[in-house]
């Protein structure tokens, strides 16, 4: 079976356009020659500041279960990297939440379930909830389970694993 990311933007080149909300602002950035969509808090308000990219219509994986990969970075304060489904219902399902340490930058590894009906599948990062603080995500890899788990020699993981980057 030949791997496959589905996720349109994994370098984080610009070519898909970040949503935000009140209180963020979102660009690109290269670092240590990478590129990376960084969301910054401008305004801190009652709900967590974000910037995700959001993948709708023709461009939902169909039901079936998910590897996510990617790396995030948070300055400022602690982070988060967030996924979520949206459920034929309407109602958003959180995939999962992981923490992004203050300083540090991780790769987040994930197994999701995508449901039958599915009507968006959302990547989102939140930096700390602190005017300046910033998160940042870049090499987004959303690939069949299956494939991922042939090519890595080994089954699905349960958990996120986070770990500081060799770099």
């Amino acid at each position: 079976m030949r791997r496959r990311n589905i996720f349109p933007d994994p370098e984080c080149a610009g070519m898909m356009h970040p949503y935000i909300n009140d209180g963020t602002r979102s660009d690109f950035v290269k670092n240590e020659g990478m590129m990376w969509m960084r969301a910054t808090v401008t305004a801190v308000g009652t709900q967590q500041n974000y910037a995700q990219y959001s993948l709708t219509a023709d461009r939902v994986p169909v039901e079936g279960t998910y590897h996510v990969r990617l790396l995030a970075h948070a300055e400022g304060g602690d982070g988060m990297a967030r996924c979520y489904v949206r459920q034929p219902n309407s109602t958003y399902l959180p995939c999962y939440a992981v923490n992004i340490p203050d300083g540090q930058t991780i790769v987040v590894e994930r197994a999701i379930k995508v449901p039958a009906g599915c009507g968006e599948l959302i990547v989102r990062i939140c930096p700390a909830a602190v005017v300046g603080a910033t998160a940042m995500m870049s090499r987004i890899s959303i690939e069949t389970a299956d494939t991922y788990a042939l090519a890595s020699g080994g089954g699905l993981p349960g958990f996120f694993t986070a770990q500081t980057a060799p770099y």
